[in-house]
């Protein structure tokens, strides 16, 4: 497991943390709008360093966090715009912590005292030796924030895509399951991606804009996923057009995989189908932001949320009852 806890003091719109976030390898958060479950998922997706890129950019990932002129503009991750951030992680290779106020503040804790980096390139070296990556794009690829990946992007994974059969897998055992058509095979024609079907034994391709919203997103997501490989996966809006069939599909997807996850959701549906989750390593993180501004949560099991489901009520209203 990647990260183990969360601690974040002045980020976005949390003026603090009533206590660090413990995470398990399968979390799904859940709160009102402008709960700052986005905010929690934006500070997970800078591990291990702001400074390294997403996989489908070249723009460190601070940046492409926020809308903005200007990447010497930092007041868009401070709390009220000024004063400074922190954001610490407990992860499997220790503490490490970013400090944000006009510049970014790189942190490894070291025998129980916090050393800073002054120099990125020293700081990402130093981090690659300690996940034990080969290369810069192994460690750009640790943590994804998943999104709406273009054909463009997926065409430079199409080597990998055929080689892990995915372009096969993902529309036999994944998109079948969750829609009324049959594809065979998922393609790439001059540049842009179809889905094989076949009519009275004939090969017919359906262009991927053409597809429901929701399907081609989560086609997109799985082709990404599985020649990527990363460490940690956030999906925020993981709900967004998707019917209840294909969310069940996708949580179970994501929890008997190797990595660990965490997905932001307001859905009642996504919430029932986790009592099925083939995973003892889970947990529900209901989020509130309190009267100052600070971060609430309370963690519920899988058995307490599927006593409270089987007893008709709805879990997201608990979030009234985190004590403010």
């Amino acid at each position: 497991m990647l990260i183990k806890e969360l601690k974040i003091e002045g980020f976005r719109g949390i003026k603090k943390m009533g206590e660090p976030l413990k995470l398990k390898k399968f979390n799904l958060i859940l709160g009102r709008n402008n709960a700052c479950k986005s905010t929690l998922l934006q500070a997970l997706c800078l591990f291990p360093s702001p400074y390294e890129t997403t996989v489908d950019g070249n723009t460190p990932r601070i940046f492409q966090l926020v809308s903005q002129t200007s990447q010497n503009d930092l007041t868009p991750f401070l709390y009220r715009y000024a004063g400074k951030a922190d954001i610490e992680y407990d992860s499997r290779i220790g503490k490490i912590k970013f400090g944000i106020d006009k510049s970014i503040h790189l942190y490894i804790e070291r025998q129980l005292s916090w050393v800073e980096y002054g120099s990125n390139i020293v700081y990402s070296d130093e981090i690659q030796k300690m996940l034990a990556k080969k290369s810069s794009e192994e460690l750009n690829s640790i943590s994804i924030m998943l999104t709406d990946f273009s054909d463009q992007y997926i065409e430079k994974l199409w080597n990998i895509i055929e080689k892990e059969d995915a372009h096969i897998s993902v529309p036999v055992d994944f998109i079948n399951r969750c829609i009324d058509e049959k594809f065979t095979e998922i393609t790439l024609r001059h540049h842009d991606l179809y889905m094989r079907k076949e009519l009275d034994g004939k090969p017919f391709y359906v262009k991927f804009s053409d597809l429901g919203e929701g399907v081609k997103k989560f086609a997109r997501i799985l082709l990404v996923l599985s020649s990527i490989k990363p460490e940690l996966v956030l999906w925020d809006d993981f709900d967004s057009h998707m019917h209840p069939s294909m969310m069940k599909i996708a949580m179970e997807y994501l929890s008997r995989s190797t990595w660990q996850t965490v997905i932001a959701t307001h859905s009642i549906d996504a919430l029932s189908q986790i009592p099925d989750l083939d995973t003892k390593d889970s947990q529900i993180i209901l989020v509130k932001k309190g009267s100052q501004d600070e971060l609430i949560h309370k963690i519920f099991t899988v058995d307490e949320i599927d006593t409270l489901i089987e007893g008709g009520q709805d879990p997201r209203k608990l979030v009234d009852e985190l004590g403010l």
